[in-house]
C-alpha cells in the first residue's frame, strides 16, 4: 500500500473533524481495520479515539461548529484561536486568555462575556462541565 500526499499542509481540523475520520475508518479494538493497516498504526487510531470520545469533540456536531463559527467572526480570531475555542470549549475567562493571543488589549471585558456566551450557547460548555455525553450520530 502507498501513500500519496494530496497537499502538504491543507488546513486546520478539528478535534471533531478528526473523531469522525477515525470512526469511519474504524478505529475500534474489536474490529479489523479497512483498508488494513499496520498493528501499531490501528492501535495508535485507537488511543487518539479514545482519548477523543473524552473530549468535547464526542458533543460535536458539525451544525454546532459551523453555527459557533459565524457567529464569532465579528471578533477577528486567527483561524488558530478559533480552533482552540471548538476544540478546548473554554467556560472561564481564564481559560479564554490562555487561548487568544493579546486578549485583553483586542477585547473589552464586555465583548470576552460575549465571547463566553456564545461559546456556552453554541458549543454547550456547561454539558461539557457536567459530563454528559451525546452528539455521536451527526459525527459524519
Amino acid at each position: 500500500m502507498t501513500v500519496t500526499i494530496v497537499s502538504k499542509f491543507a488546513g486546520l481540523v478539528t478535534n471533531f473533524e478528526v473523531r469522525a475520520v477515525l470512526l469511519g475508518r474504524g478505529a475500534d479494538p474489536q474490529v479489523p481495520p479497512d483498508p488494513p493497516r499496520t498493528r501499531e498504526a490501528a492501535n495508535c487510531e485507537v488511543k487518539v479515539l479514545e482519548a477523543l470520545q473524552k473530549s468535547p469533540a464526542a458533543l460535536q456536531t458539525r451544525e454546532m461548529i459551523s453555527a459557533f463559527s459565524e457567529a464569532i467572526e465579528v471578533f477577528g480570531l486567527t483561524k488558530g484561536e478559533k480552533l482552540q475555542l471548538v476544540n478546548e470549549v473554554p467556560s472561564t475567562l481564564v481559560h479564554i486568555h490562555v487561548i487568544v493571543e493579546d486578549c485583553e488589549e483586542r477585547f473589552s471585558g464586555e465583548q470576552l462575556d460575549t465571547l463566553l456566551e456564545l461559546i456556552e450557547t453554541h458549543l454547550g460548555s456547561s454539558r461539557l462541565d457536567q459530563g454528559e455525553k451525546g452528539g455521536s450520530e451527526d459525527d459524519e
